[in-house]
């Protein structure tokens, strides 16, 4: 009887251990790949969550620099060894889609009713590709702009208001730095495309490019204004010059509080609600209208790269993270604003020194960040010629028209 007893034990035990290994072996991995130590902690919270609801998955995160980011991912795609959800930008949405690198997600949002009117407009439209949508929005960024109240109270300037427009603007910059020694009215960051002229050309009723990624703006009147009107900022004292900017940036030079004004971008809200040298006496306004008011908005999308072996555990992550529990959970830890709009106002009230709700309100009137086939390139000859413009070697009309024939050429090329 006894020899059974240690028989049935043996035989149980081995059983359990089959029954382990098996259920280990079929748990199925999915890799999730990003690329910002920052937002990691969050993203493994939400991973936990979502394999507590789904024990048969397990989220594995691959985080990498985003210097080698797009490198590392063409080269592991190229391989069939990429993650099987991935972050995606805007620069880079069209090259794989093109390339056939990303699955199309339209049947697996129409399968699980996945409302995309709950997202930015601007951001959903950036993942629809030919009408096809390649990914899920993340986040939204959008532009403000940001005063010191002090600065303005020493130079009994009266604070900027969400209705002000272009010339309200420069005339107070005008008025500060006459009135306080060292201090100019404001830093545009000229070097910083979705920072600046992304949204001042728009706002002057210009274009970057064309819808249907055919022609470039900047040869119109309404681009060439709005350059000159930056460049403007820089000639009539308002704005410390293109190389003051460039080497001490805009944000850090109004931390210093040698600026009154700034444009900065919501992903900036963090950094400056912590500062504790002028998170007291900071606010935060629309950017001041020209003909309209308008943003340019950018953010990541949930993608699935095409050689995934599981796309439904993958879908089911990305369904997950596209739900308002997670949005909520992120708009909750500050780190970005959802790009799913029932979740915005949680995210402002993380910021309890600094009222960042002129970020939410700017999301209201919001295009999407342009981009092209080829972005880089046709990016590079802008940044160049406006470089010029911006420390006064070539006049806006003479660049503007110069980056219109080269961004049209390789834009043809595109075709």
């Amino acid at each position: 009887m006894k020899k059974i007893w240690i028989l049935l034990l043996t035989l149980s035990v081995l059983f359990v251990g089959c029954g382990d290994k098996n259920n280990k072996e079929d748990k199925i991995v999915i890799k999730y790949g990003l690329w910002d130590s920052v937002q990691e902690p969050v993203f493994r919270d939400l991973a936990d969550q979502f394999e507590k609801e789904n024990p048969n998955i397990e989220i594995e995160i691959e985080n990498t620099p985003y210097s080698q980011y797009w490198t590392k991912l063409q080269a592991s795609s190229t391989g069939g060894v990429a993650p099987d959800v991935i972050w995606m930008n805007g620069p880079s949405i069209m090259k794989y889609t093109e390339h056939k690198m990303l699955l199309p997600l339209d049947e697996m949002v129409k399968k699980d009713s996945i409302d995309l009117g709950k997202y930015v407009k601007g951001i959903k439209e950036l993942y629809n590709y030919k009408g096809v949508q390649y990914g899920i929005p993340k986040d939204v960024d959008s532009q403000a702009l940001w005063y010191n109240k002090d600065l303005f109270d020493k130079a009994g300037v009266p604070y900027p208001k969400n209705d002000w427009t272009w010339d309200d603007m420069k005339k107070a910059a005008i008025e500060i730095q006459s009135k306080l020694e060292g201090v100019y009215g404001i830093a545009i960051p000229f070097y910083d495309d979705q920072g600046s002229f992304y949204n001042i050309i728009p706002q002057n009723d210009g274009f970057i490019i064309s819808e249907g990624k055919k022609t470039s703006g900047y040869g119109n009147p309404e681009a060439i204004k709005a350059i000159q009107m930056m460049r403007d900022l820089i000639d009539e004292k308002a704005s410390p010059d293109y190389t003051t900017i460039l080497e001490n940036k805009a944000t850090e030079m109004f931390q210093s509080e040698k600026v009154a004004m700034t444009y900065q971008g919501s992903w900036r809200a963090s950094p400056l609600n912590s500062d504790e040298k002028i998170n007291t006496h900071i606010g935060v306004v629309k950017m001041p209208k020209i003909k309209k008011s308008t943003t340019v908005v950018h953010g990541i999308g949930y993608a699935i790269t095409k050689g995934t072996k599981h796309p439904e555990a993958s879908w089911e992550f990305i369904k997950f993270l596209a739900s308002k529990k997670a949005n909520d959970f992120i708009a909750k830890s500050g780190i970005t604003i959802p790009a799913y709009v029932e979740s915005q106002n949680l995210w402002a009230s993380n910021y309890k020194n600094i009222d960042v709700t002129a970020h939410i309100n700017a999301l209201k009137d919001n295009i999407s960040y342009p981009v092209s086939l080829d972005t880089a390139k046709w990016s590079h000859v802008q940044n160049e010629y406006l470089a010029q413009v911006w420390t006064g070697t070539m006049s806006a009309e003479e660049a503007c028209k110069k980056i219109k024939v080269e961004m049209d050429e390789i834009l043809k090329k595109e075709k």
